[in-house]
């Protein structure tokens, strides 16, 4: 007969014992005493490919061309401490303290004028500035995904996105490409196979100049037919059900400047039905 009062025993147990769907607690081991407690989108949730990708690209003896990573010793860092003094010399005040949420007014202003090189013109309010394009695939991920919704990528298609879409759960249908980019009849098919289904596609994902990692680029013959036909899907379904939109990463901007730019993924708003005017990422 035990002489230890009941409440410390009871108190023990509840320490020692898991309850119903809840792993049992342990020490000085790799198992998670907290996976009870993980949301249900967390257990999809694996490894960072772009972190391992860096850990290996950091390696003295790895010259990678895998990770996109600047070539940061070509850079003219004298010359860039010296911007960066003057900046905190004369906005230090602003520089240093938090600023809005959509970025500063003059960089927004800033990217507009570089995309119009580009031939996309918007104004600094439908800009938003973020830490990088994960963030920006992350909330787009965020704001139009709902558990189970279907989004259109190239195969293969950037890891980066790939890890976004899937922390969403979304479900993720390849279109095929060859050395002219995305191939135009196989998008057609596999919208027309997704909805056969009855699942519900929120848009397509590709990146149309200089794609990672399969490096082509869409040629400018694609680009208005791959428009059309996200169009046309959009058109088609009924109201309030988004068809596949196309969208397109600007990291690779001005790099065809001087040798003939490809026409931009971009619809034409004097055709189709109009959007309201959103933010737009940047």
């Amino acid at each position: 007969m035990s002489t230890e009062p009941a409440g410390d025993r009871r108190a023990e147990e509840s320490r020692t014992c898991p309850t119903e769907g809840q792993a049992a607690p342990s020490h000085g081991s790799l198992v998670d005493a907290h996976v009870g407690r993980y949301a249900v989108r967390a257990k999809d949730m694996a490894a960072s490919e772009i972190r391992a990708l860096f850990a290996v690209a950091a390696r003295p003896e790895i010259v990678s061309l895998a990770g996109g990573m600047p070539y940061v010793t070509a850079l003219p860092l004298d010359a860039m401490g010296d911007m960066a003094g003057q900046l905190v010399a004369r906005r230090g005040a602003a520089a240093l303290q938090y600023g809005s949420a959509q970025g500063d007014p003059a960089l927004r202003e800033g990217i507009c004028e570089v995309m119009a090189l580009e031939g996309i013109h918007a104004h600094p309010d439908e800009v938003v500035v973020t830490v990088g394009s994960q963030q920006a695939l992350d909330l787009i991920t965020r704001i139009f995904i709902d558990p189970g919704d279907v989004v259109l990528a190239e195969a293969p298609s950037y890891v980066g996105a790939l890890g976004a879409f899937a922390s969403y759960q979304a479900d993720v249908v390849h279109v095929p490409m060859d050395d002219d980019g995305l191939v135009p009849e196989a998008l057609a098919e596999c919208l027309a196979r997704v909805h056969v289904a009855g699942r519900r596609v929120k848009f397509l994902y590709t990146v149309p100049s200089f794609h990672n990692p399969a490096g082509v680029t869409l040629s400018a013959r694609r680009r208005p037919e791959v428009l059309r036909i996200c169009q046309r899907d959009h058109r088609g379904r009924a109201p309030r059900r988004l068809g596949a939109g196309a969208g397109r990463d600007p990291r690779q901007a001005g790099a065809r400047r001087g040798g003939g730019g490809a026409v931009q993924l971009q619809p034409d708003p004097a055709r189709g039905r109009r959007v309201p005017r959103q933010p737009a990422v940047a």
